[in-house]
Parts: structure tokens; C-alpha cells; sequence
């Protein structure tokens, strides 16, 4: 039994098929028991209220030049009053589909660092991207460059993605890869802090109504095991 934890400690971060269709199978249940009990907030994605509650624990180190990755709902400007301070940015490969956008500054590939701006930023959020990369050490160790010295990027990582049809392929990264990842980074740096956040079950509990007596708020409940999730804050050091 040992040496099966031992195993799936290792690979599950790197998102083994079984893996993936367990993970789909459960948001597709979750998907069906929020449409019928129409909680609205859950339905769009479970995940959303713990990034918003992360950003915003963590807004005191969004200042200065922001960058921050093009997406459905973008957090800087929120905290920072001076769009000027603020960039956005797409992949290279979505030119076509992010050109519409008349506000992104910088269009590269995060697993090709010669494709990077030279500009430097005080704050890098990050919000789920490392679910579509397989090797989040070399993808985090390329993000850091692009920081100032002493500058944070703020990461998150979901713990439970569907599958999209761009990326049929995702990672599924627990607290302990993402420590790991952090951990193992090129560039000189600075751990914060590493949280996860939700928890799988008491979600479901909320979607259902079901009240125990012995649960916490649904939006603080919190499960190592099965989080929704993963979060950290990294600070660059100065060399």
C-alpha cells in the first residue's frame, strides 16, 4: 500500500489518463447539480470565488508594472488605478484569436524564453497556466525571469480543469508539486507562502443545501486531499 502512495505522490501531478477521466466525470457531476439547483456563481466555474479570494488576500503585491495573462476575467486593474502600470499578454499561437483585444501588450510563448519581452514587472499574476504545460519547474523558472528583482508573481493552478478542445491534455497539480516546482526553480527566490483553497466535498454540500453542524463556510472550508485550488506566492531575490 506504501509503495502505491508513493507512486501516485509521484505521478498524479502529471495527470495519468485515469487521473483526468475521474476528474471530469466528478465536474460533470458538479456542473449537473449546480444547473439544478441553480446556484448562478458555481455554474460559470467552482473554482472561481477561491482566485478572486487569493488575489485579494494577496493584493498588497499588486504595484507597480503588472503583467498579468489575457483570460475571461483579469484581476490588475481592480488594484491598480494607473492602466498604464498594467500589461497583458496571450500566446504567440493565439494571435489570431486574442488580436481583437486592443489592450495586450506582449504576445510570446511561455515555454520559449527568446520569444520574451525585455521588460521587466514588479508583479507577474498567474492564474491558471500551468495546467496546460507538462514540466511546471521549466515553465515557472522562464515565467520568474521576467520579474524585477524582488518582484512577486502571484500562481495558481485549478485543481479540478475540464478538459478544453485546445488543450486535451492537462496537469492536475497538487500542494506538493506545486512546492516542488517552486522549490526547484533557476533563478534565485523566495517562497511566501504556498495554500490551497476549497474543498471538493463541502462544494458539493453547498450546491445541495446540505447544512451539517459540524462544517465550516463554504468558502473557507478546506481539504488537503481533494482542494480546488493550489496556490503560491514567490518572491524573486536579489543577486
Amino acid at each position: 500500500m506504501g509503495i502505491i502512495k508513493k507512486l501516485r505522490s509521484k505521478f498524479l501531478w502529471q495527470n495519468p489518463n485515469w487521473y483526468e477521466k475521474y476528474i471530469d466525470k466528478q465536474i460533470h457531476k458538479l456542473i449537473k447539480i449546480a444547473n439544478y439547483n441553480g446556484v448562478g456563481d458555481v455554474i460559470s466555474s467552482i473554482n472561481r470565488v477561491y482566485i478572486e479570494k487569493f488575489i485579494d488576500e494577496n493584493k498588497h503585491y499588486i504595484r507597480g508594472t503588472v503583467l498579468e495573462f489575457k483570460g475571461t476575467e483579469n484581476y490588475a486593474h481592480k488594484y491598480i488605478n494607473n492602466i498604464n502600470q498594467i500589461r497583458y499578454c496571450a500566446g504567440l499561437k493565439y494571435y489570431n484569436e486574442y488580436k481583437k483585444f486592443k489592450d495586450i501588450n506582449y504576445f510570446f510563448e511561455l515555454e520559449d524564453i527568446s520569444t520574451y519581452p525585455e521588460e521587466k514587472f514588479d508583479c507577474i499574476i498567474f492564474t491558471q497556466c500551468l495546467p496546460y504545460f507538462l514540466n511546471p519547474v521549466q515553465i515557472l523558472s522562464n515565467v520568474v525571469t521576467m520579474l524585477k528583482p524582488e518582484g512577486v508573481i502571484l500562481i495558481c493552478s485549478d485543481m479540478f480543469s475540464k478538459n478544453l478542445p485546445e488543450a486535451p491534455f492537462l496537469t492536475y497539480i497538487t500542494e506538493t508539486g506545486l512546492k516542488y516546482a517552486c522549490d526547484n526553480l533557476v533563478d534565485k527566490h523566495r517562497l511566501i507562502s504556498i495554500k490551497t483553497y476549497g474543498n471538493l466535498n463541502a462544494a458539493l454540500r453547498y450546491m445541495l443545501n446540505i447544512k451539517r453542524s459540524n462544517s465550516v463556510d463554504y468558502y473557507n472550508n478546506y481539504s488537503p486531499n481533494y482542494p480546488v485550488l493550489v496556490t503560491a506566492v514567490l518572491q524573486k531575490s536579489t543577486k
